[in-house]
């Protein structure tokens, strides 16, 4: 059984976590949003296409249509979206509800426009009597099927359709023909008809034997038709949400446990925090946000509950009670295991199961069968009273754990029913099988849930007592070393705190040995030890004091460990003592303590430049790590490995490497290894020129490193980031990594950054005003280390932007060093040292040699295709030869700024082509050799298109790697210099100037044939909302709902049309309108506030209320919709209504002067995603002159 303990409650107070208000941003399915937004680029290019979504309730089907549906009217194709309900008595809903309003408004249910589909399509828009006329049989229906779909190929003619229809398991069968008649046409049509429809379905699993499941069977047949298994979210897409949902990180024992309770299910993750939150049970613990006493029971979303035991309803009696016990044992479980519990006779057990199976309520897994989904585990799980269950566990647990149960279950099955059963079961026996768990966990490299179990043993006295303090010892030990691996650093240090005390009372060296070298490792790995500190040695010593060569093995642990520290603090004693427990491993056959040792010997090696000598030490390390036959070693042993093979211009091999080493970091569950990793590979494609997969590479690591919280990882990955900012002019950009690199740890860092960016930005006398206020900051000497040389390759390119020949002077050497230690590129910036070398020897005049080392970083650029370095490398040649200003020089250059002016504009290298340009330029006396600027700098073309599909401030931020602040600014700049203000606004210039989503290199490119958005126009602008809408279908159900629904919206919609208003579109239970004129909008809701509330029959005491929001302002307009801030700031305004009541803006009231009608103030507002504060007022209902 995988453990569904609760997460392990913390003993200190912190403050209570309150959870985000914001929605949450759309994490992980890359892959599926790629493949929907290339269908709907397809159909907007005329080539029609379908896609239906299937997964559980919950999972993310509807949140990965509206993505699309995001990117659709970002790149201007036209949404109508949809929705079948349960028990629905419209047929054809979301045409009904959705398109055919559209074509009404629109125009197009004329003869002259659909024929004699038009009389079909009216008839089901005003049906008579209150429901549709279906009516003439089989041929009526194929009328209906042909019209529906001609309707929206109508649609489609006037601009490319997205057409989503959400909750087809809910469809009658009507509507099920009428998707898949759609579905059928758009598959047989072909190109040349150009037809730019693309229809997207959500859809459960749909039950066995089902109308639906036959229906969706046909439809995924055809091969195109694209069906998205909508999968749950991983461990780090979970985390993802739980940053944005807590507003700081999570603790690693809460996510394990979310992430066992909820099975990845979105909803349920946020039904699960709520209630956690709501109960006071969230704090700010020091590894993150934690639980606080007791989870507690998690209650499962309203109606998925009700819905799960409806369908049980289906099953046999007994069925039902064997799946309950089941769903005791676990997520999956064996027959074998299960005839046991039971007492059943294996025949009898199988027909039970085939019986589940063929219901889809379990289905095959790797050990026998698993329950389809965790919240069908839990209905059956949560049967019965607390008491009856804990008695079940212990059952279970007799039964696993007697004559003959161990070979059938482990100590993870086993022990977890123990400890469920509570004080029910001794306490000595759930120590012991909690304890034994916590072994076979580690074995697993389940790190989170050993912990949990050696935490369990360790608080129940009535085992702890029985123990001696060796045993005691191990068992911390084994919870402090989960809790490192599964990267608590807080948790980790007090468990291995509490076994090196023990150990040494017990006097075992050995175990003193092993948990000081954890501890220590810990101390490493999470920012205790600061690069170029020294170390405290204090633990160090008292260790080597107490114990001398008495236990050589336990020895060369913590001489490897220590050698870890020294090297992060610059100390040559490192390959000392790594050298001695290299040694001391050999002698004891301990192939972990040779990898690690090796491992330290190399980084040793590395950080001197002895670079071949390195991976030399690092193919040793892999070589004991596979004897060792552990993929933790195996990982954590080579994460160094491509960043120097990139170093070494090796850059293939390097991508293999990192490949390799991430299978066996994700068999460990090492995520630590995983983020270098990935800022490894961020680095190399940077080297490459590939900026958009090192962005991707980059976001991944992020993504690890709030996984992992490495120390050491975040500064060179920033380092990249900066990198590749500078070279594409993005100075925002680059600015804020700078600001991480300050965040985590890198004060002269951050400071030389700074100064470059500064200065490569243009404000050259700013990095110099700086310069001559820090000198120290600036002129330190140094050799050449791999610590220092990131610094060092900073400081010759700000020497390069100053054409300081001071700081070329205390550069050049270190450099040479690094090159003649066979270095080509900077372990950080994604710079040639050569090339560096080479503007160094222009700036001190030594043109000669700096003529050689160019040509010579233009050879191994090339050949390593590094081709920003390659461009960078043609211009100083190109600069050194034109310092020359002789004849062939002068030719020769022109050739050199040519093909660097050509690469560089290839590759979107702004600076660098303006530069090259411009002494081109200066060559010949024309004009700049460059191509037209763009109006948009990099960042604000990103952040444009981010709010083009309506991402949040802090979404877009995170997405890409910026600040809030830096989103911010580029959005007032986006405001104050384009009129751009909101998402509407985005699209629409992202459209009218041929920006959209390249597919595949994920930049601005050409979407031809899509016509812009109309401007905007002074409306009166309505939204109006009912109240309360889903207690209110709760209270009725969906069939009274629906009837009260189409009673609502023929009186406001009758109203709208009665004084002049235009109906843009239902908003699901309120409706979004549109007038000329003030007098016409306020007439309007005078008679609709009139109306309401309405009294309703068995609705116990709750009438139908309504609020209603005014606005006046410039939409952006298409044929079908309104967009933009106004449109934006009149639905946040209806937000603020109180019930029954009309709340308007300042320009309503003021359109209003002279018409009679009056308003009370109602105070100054701060509405939601609007920086300003906006005075409201509402509407009183007496109007003066009638």
């Amino acid at each position: 059984m995988a453990i569904t303990r609760r997460p392990r409650p913390i003993s200190h107070t912190g403050e209570p976590v309150k959870l985000s208000t914001d929605a949450p941003r759309f994490v992980g399915r890359r892959a599926d949003l790629a493949g929907l937004q290339e269908m709907i680029a397809r159909a907007s290019r005329g080539e029609p296409s379908a896609a239906i979504l299937v997964g559980d309730a919950g999972v993310g089907k509807s949140r990965l249509a509206r993505e699309a549906e995001l990117f659709a009217e970002s790149v201007g194709v036209q949404v109508c979206h949809g929705r079948f309900v349960e028990g629905g008595p419209v047929p054809y809903l979301p045409w009904s509800s959705a398109l055919l309003p559209r074509l009404e408004r629109a125009g197009l249910l004329r003869d002259s426009e659909l024929g004699g589909h038009a009389e079909v399509l009216r008839q089901l828009l005003e049906p008579r009597g209150g429901a549709p006329v279906l009516s003439g049989g089989r041929e009526h229906e194929a009328r209906v099927l042909v019209a529906l779909t001609a309707g929206v190929a109508a649609l489609a003619r006037f601009r490319p359709l997205l057409f989503v229809v959400d909750d087809l398991h809910w469809a009658d069968p009507g509507g099920l023909e009428a998707f898949n008649h759609l579905v059928l046409t758009l598959s047989d049509t072909s190109s040349e008809l150009r037809l730019p429809v693309c229809a997207i379905a959500t859809s459960r699993v749909p039950e066995p034997g089902s109308t639906a499941e036959r229906a969706l069977g046909r439809m995924a047949r055809d091969p195109k038709v694209r069906v998205v298994d909508v999968r749950p979210l991983s461990e780090l897409e979970m985390n993802e949400l739980l940053r944005d949902a807590l507003g700081a990180p999570c603790a690693p024992s809460l996510l394990h446990h979310l992430v066992r309770t909820t099975g990845g299910n979105p909803l349920l993750l946020h039904e699960t925090l709520r209630h956690l939150a709501d109960g006071g049970k969230l704090i700010a613990g020091p590894d993150g946000v934690a639980v606080v006493g007791d989870a507690g029971g998690i209650p499962l979303p309203a109606g998925i509950a009700e819905a799960i035991e409806a369908r049980m309803e289906t099953l046999s009696p007994e069925c039902s009670r064997l799946l309950s016990l089941a769903a005791m044992i676990g997520d999956e479980f064996s027959p074998q295991l299960l005839e046991r519990v039971a007492e059943r006779d294996s025949d009898h057990v199988m027909a039970l199961l085939d019986e589940a199976f063929e219901a889809r309520f379990v289905v095959d897994g790797s050990e026998g069968f698993r329950f389809a989904h965790p919240m069908m585990r839990r209905v059956f799980e949560q049967r019965g009273s607390a008491a009856r269950r804990r008695r079940t566990h212990l059952w279970i647990a007799e039964r696993l754990a007697g004559p003959g149960g161990q070979k059938a279950a482990s100590p993870l099955e086993v022990a977890s029913h123990w400890l469920a059963a509570g004080d029910i079961a001794p306490e000595m026996v759930r120590g012991e099988w909690a304890a034994r768990a916590g072994d076979q966990a580690i074995g697993l490299y389940a790190w989170a849930e050993a912990a949990n179990y050696y935490d369990a043993a360790l608080a129940l006295d009535g085992y702890t007592e029985t123990l001696d303090a060796r045993e005691l010892g191990r068992i911390a030990f084994g919870a402090g070393l989960g809790y490192q691996r599964a990267m608590e650093p807080e948790a980790a240090r007090a468990r291995l705190d509490q076994a090196i005390e023990l150990f040494r009372e017990a006097g075992d060296p050995e175990g003193w040995g092993r948990a000081l070298s954890q501890w220590i490792r810990v101390v490493n790995g999470h920012g205790s030890v600061a690069l170029g500190r020294p170390a405290d040695a204090s633990r160090f010593e008292a260790f080597v004091e107490a114990v001398g060569d008495s236990t050589p093995e336990s020895l060369g642990w913590v001489f490897e460990n220590w050698a870890e520290s020294l090297y992060i603090a610059g100390d040559p004693g490192a390959a000392v003592f790594a050298g001695r427990a290299l040694e001391m491993g050999k002698a004891a056959g301990d192939m972990e303590l040779c990898a690690l040792a090796a491992n330290a010997l190399g980084l040793w090696a590395q950080q001197q430049l002895a670079c071949h000598e390195a991976l030399m030490y690092f193919d040793e390390a892999e070589a004991y790590g596979k004897q060792a036959r552990d993929p933790w070693y195996q990982s954590w042993t080579r994460q160094g490995s491509p960043r120097l093979l990139a170093a070494l211009a090796r850059l293939e091999e390097a991508e293999e490497v990192t490949a390799e080493v991430a299978r066996a970091a994700t068999r460990s569950a090492n995520w630590a290894t995983h983020a270098a990793l990935s800022a490894s590979s961020a680095h190399v494609t940077a080297i490459q020129g590939d900026f958009l997969r090192s962005d991707e590479a980059a976001a991944d690591a992020q993504m690890y490193l709030n996984r992992s919280a490495h120390s050491i990882t975040p500064i060179l990955l920033y380092y990249t980031v900066a990198g590749t900012r500078i070279a594409r002019g993005d100075w925002e950009g680059a600015f804020d990594a700078v600001e991480m690199v300050q965040a985590s740890g890198g004060s002269r860092a951050s400071w030389l950054l700074q100064q470059l960016v500064s200065a490569a930005a243009g404000n050259r006398e700013g990095a110099e005003a700086e310069i001559a206020a820090h000198p120290g900051w600036a002129h330190w000497q140094s050799r050449a280390d791999m610590f220092s040389l990131p610094l060092l390759s900073q400081r010759m390119e700000l020497a390069s932007e100053l054409e300081s020949m001071e700081l070329a002077r205390i550069t050049v050497g270190p450099l040479e060093a690094a090159v003649r230690g066979g270095l080509a590129f900077c372990t950080g910036m994604p710079y040639s040292l050569r090339r560096e070398l080479g503007v160094g020897y222009r700036l001190l005049g030594r043109l000669d040699e700096a003529e050689y080392v160019l040509e010579r970083a233009i050879e191994e650029t090339r050949a390593a295709t590094a081709r920003p370095e390659l461009a960078r490398a043609q211009f100083e040649l190109g600069r050194v030869l034109l310092a020359r200003a002789e004849g062939p020089d002068v030719d020769r250059a022109a050739v050199a700024l040519t093909a660097a002016f050509a690469l560089a504009e290839e590759l979107g290298m702004r600076p660098l082509r303006e530069r090259a340009g411009s002494l081109l330029a200066g060559r010949s006396g024309a004009q700049p050799l460059t191509a037209p600027t763009p109006s948009l700098s990099e960042t604000d073309t990103d952040v444009l298109l981010a709010m083009a599909r309506g991402d949040a401030t802090q979404a877009i931020a995170d997405r890409l790697l910026l600040s809030a602040r830096t989103v911010e600014r580029a959005k007032r700049r986006l405001a104050s210099d384009l009129g751009v203000r909101g998402r509407a606004a985005a699209a629409a210039f992202a459209e009218a100037h041929g920006l959209s989503i390249d597919l595949q290199a994920g930049r601005p490119t050409l979407l031809e044939e899509l016509p812009a958005p109309t401007p905007g126009r002074l409306r009166v602008m309505l939204f109006e909302d009912i109240v309360e809408s889903t207690p209110l279908n709760e209270l009725l159900g969906d069939q009274q709902y629906v009837e009260l629904l189409t009673r609502h919206d023929r009186l406001v919609h009758g109203t709208i049309r009665q004084h002049g208003g235009a109906v843009v579109k239902h908003t699901g239970d309120g409706v979004f309108a549109s007038f000329d004129s003030a007098l016409q909008a306020l007439e309007a809701c005078r008679q609709i506030a009139a109306a309401f509330p309405i009294a309703l029959p068995d609705s116990a005491g709750h009438p139908l209320a309504i609020r209603v929001g005014l606005h006046a302002g410039e939409p952006v307009a298409t044929d079908s919709d309104l967009f933009g801030l106004a449109v934006t700031l009149t639905r946040r305004i209806c937000d603020r209504a109180r019930d029954g009541h009309v709340l308007v803006s300042e320009s309503v009231r003021a359109l209003a002067d002279g018409t009679g009608f009056r308003f009370r103030p109602a105070g100054r507002y701060s509405l939601k995603g609007l920086s300003q504060r906006h005075q409201l007022y509402e509407l009183a209902f007496e109007a003066s002159g009638d």
